[in-house]
């Protein structure tokens, strides 16, 4: 036995034109705006309120990823604690 609701839109699922027209605009007028100021710009310019959530996740389905670059963790060295490597070093 099946649930009626299977295979319907969700009642808070955008439309199709809306996330078409979210990402040309990503693509082409706002190209290099982060997610943040992305959703703002939509906000301001063209009249689309769409959450920050919601613009994510439509530019992540073509794989758009945000301009900013993620930075590699800083390794820090090994340090030799006082007591057990000690007698180990033989750098003196």
């Amino acid at each position: 036995m099946a649930h009626g609701n299977r295979g319907s839109k969700p009642h808070n699922a955008l439309d199709d034109g809306l996330e078409r027209r979210v990402l040309e605009l990503a693509q082409s007028t706002y190209a290099g705006c982060n997610t943040q100021h992305f959703t703002e710009l939509l906000a301001e310019r063209e009249g689309v309120a769409v959450s920050r959530s919601a613009v994510r996740l439509i530019l992540l389905r073509p794989v758009l990823r945000s301009p900013r670059k993620r930075r590699p963790p800083k390794h820090r060295g090994r340090t030799l604690s006082q007591g057990r490597d000690a007698a180990t070093d033989n750098t003196h």
